[in-house]
């Protein structure tokens, strides 16, 4: 279960991108696998884009935009994200964490973010 769930938004040459970074609690099982996904709305029903990331391509961070999700994030849009782990060992990649939303000094009291 990732403990924390942070994001900090950078321009790049390719445009504006959201850099998720998260952490696993000390003695929590590793994981294969992370599902990260962003929404338009708190509730994710409205553009969902949804990602799942192995642990052998990002452990404790994910850069998000054109090099994970295929839809880069759009300027002055407000944007949720919210993450969790998989082991996609087991059958149909059994769920091992709920979802873990945005936190930060730099996230609205809504838990949302804009590039």
């Amino acid at each position: 279960d990732p403990s924390t769930l942070s994001a900090t938004v950078s321009t790049q040459i390719l445009g504006r991108t959201v850099t998720l970074n998260w952490a696993l609690p000390a003695g929590a099982a590793n994981p294969s696998a992370f599902a990260i996904q962003r929404a338009t709305d708190a509730a994710f029903t409205q553009n969902l884009n949804n990602q799942v990331v192995a642990v052998g391509a990002a452990r404790s961070a994910a850069q998000i935009g054109v090099s994970i999700l295929s839809i880069p994030p759009l300027p002055g849009v407000k944007y949720w994200y919210r993450i969790r782990t998989y082991n996609t060992a087991s059958p149909a990649g059994t769920v091992t964490s709920g979802w873990r939303a945005l936190s930060g000094s730099n996230v609205a009291a809504d838990g949302s973010i804009t590039p």
